[in-house]
């Protein structure tokens, strides 16, 4: 990534970038395309610790073109970061233009949770690919009414060796049809209930019989501690100690969705 980044800078707004994606577009009269928005991470931070990961930050960000003919990436234009749905629509259709591609198929890498970025989307006539969370209000009826059946056997498929469960769903928006799927991956699934229990053990072993002086508020240290996982927590205090446990209930609503993507697309 460091190296695709620092190449971009070189680049920069140049003639040089258009001439080099137009230069893979000559052999082949150009089809299709999907654009991907991209995020393109810089390396922030290494450990020398190899166990642990690298720390990103995003500071460059493109669409890229890739052909559907000839199967490779071939060309892209930046942008700046946080457009909206209807600029990146645009700026995408600009593309498309510039790189004579008959259609273009747009596949954002954020997931929308403004309802009128998603319908800038949805009403702009450009084909699109997008995750959805399970708790939009356009597919949160529609979720539940197939949460029976997501693991039915009927709707296992094996997706580059790993077990996913698929349903098809159609969602309609005024005049529009959004078709999409609902996808239940028992591996996310577990990978993030595993982490939300070790987690939680942690932060609880911390907490419990941590010492409450009289001038402080003994809810303070705990969120100051479990941080975004103060919601999951009770406690009291016996005597100047915490003792603090689990809102089972709580976790479980809040894991209710847990290994469950949403994808909707309009057009082919």
């Amino acid at each position: 990534p460091q190296t695709i980044s620092r190449v971009l800078r070189k680049l920069g707004d140049s003639v040089i970038p258009m001439e080099i994606c137009r230069s893979l577009l000559q052999e082949n009269e150009p089809g299709e395309s999907r654009a991907h928005d991209l995020k393109i991470p810089h390396v922030l931070s290494s450990s020398m610790d190899h166990n642990k990961d690298p720390v990103f930050r995003f500071f460059d960000q493109i669409t890229l073109y890739y052909d559907q003919d000839i199967g490779i990436p071939t060309a892209y234009i930046p942008h700046s970061r946080s457009l909206t749905a209807a600029h990146l629509v645009k700026s995408a259709v600009s593309g498309m233009h510039i790189f004579r591609y008959r259609q273009t198929t747009l596949i954002p890498g954020r997931t929308f949770t403004s309802s009128r970025n998603l319908y800038g989307l949805i009403f702009s006539g450009t084909p699109f690919i997008i995750p959805i969370s399970p708790e939009n209000p356009l597919v949160r009826d529609e979720l539940k009414k197939h949460r029976a059946e997501l693991m039915h056997p009927k709707n296992l498929k094996i997706f580059h060796g790993e077990t996913l469960f698929i349903i098809p769903i159609t969602v309609p928006v005024e005049s529009v049809q959004m078709h999409g799927f609902i996808c239940y991956s028992p591996r996310k699934d577990e990978e993030d209930r595993r982490e939300y229990t070790d987690d939680l053990s942690l932060i609880i072993e911390s907490l419990n019989d941590t010492p409450v002086y009289r001038w402080e508020d003994p809810a303070e240290t705990i969120r100051d501690i479990a941080g975004a996982y103060e919601q999951f927590l009770q406690w009291k205090t016996v005597g100047n100690r915490l003792q603090v446990s689990i809102r089972s209930k709580v976790v479980s609503r809040h894991l209710r969705d847990s290994g469950v993507s949403i994808f909707l697309y309009t057009g082919g």
